[in-house]
């Protein structure tokens, strides 16, 4: 009996000594992908703040188009009623 019991208590060490290796498989993989996600995250960071002072600068070229646009109109109507 004592040598089935044994073999029993040496069957079940190897089996969590197996899961312990695959949990310790997975835990490196979930690290690799940790690391992948952050590196992406930090790429689509810079890429946003990017993409942010592209806009500012956009809207500053818009507005100073808006503001040309509306003087252009002002001596353009001035043009048209000094010709009338």
């Amino acid at each position: 009996m004592g040598g089935n019991y044994s073999k029993s208590i040496y069957n079940q060490l190897m089996d969590v000594m197996g899961r312990l290796e695959a949990m310790k498989s997975e835990c490196k993989n979930n690290r690799k992908e940790v690391t992948a996600l952050n590196q992406e995250v930090k790429r689509l960071q810079k890429e946003n703040s990017r993409l942010k002072e592209e806009l500012s600068t956009v809207k500053a070229e818009n507005a100073a188009l808006h503001k040309e646009s509306a003087t252009l109109r002002k001596v353009h109507l001035q043009v048209s009623i000094h010709h009338k």
